[in-house]
């Protein structure tokens, strides 16, 4: 797997903080919203994030299964689980 984007990091961290929609981080991030969606999209692929369709609306979350994000000082660790496929040598 290729290293994450570095708006892909970013997205990660917002969707951590509480920002979950495109717009907001499109708007905090000064990105297109085409262009954050695509990296919201690539993060779901790598199993970053998760689509969820609620009340006929498309949300997208943390993948927690996958994903864990510790804090520690001024310092943001994100660790990703690989899928079992990718741990045969």
């Amino acid at each position: 797997m290729r290293p994450l984007h570095p708006i892909q990091v970013k997205i990660i961290y917002l969707f951590w903080m509480g920002n979950t929609s495109v717009y907001k981080i499109a708007k905090n991030l000064n990105e297109p919203e085409s262009k954050v969606f695509y990296h919201i999209k690539e993060l779901t692929k790598k199993g970053f994030l998760r689509r969820i369709e609620k009340d006929g609306k498309v949300i997208y979350e943390l993948d927690k299964r996958n994903l864990k994000i510790e804090k520690n000082k001024d310092k943001i660790f994100i660790f990703w689980k690989l899928p079992d496929a990718e741990l045969q040598l």
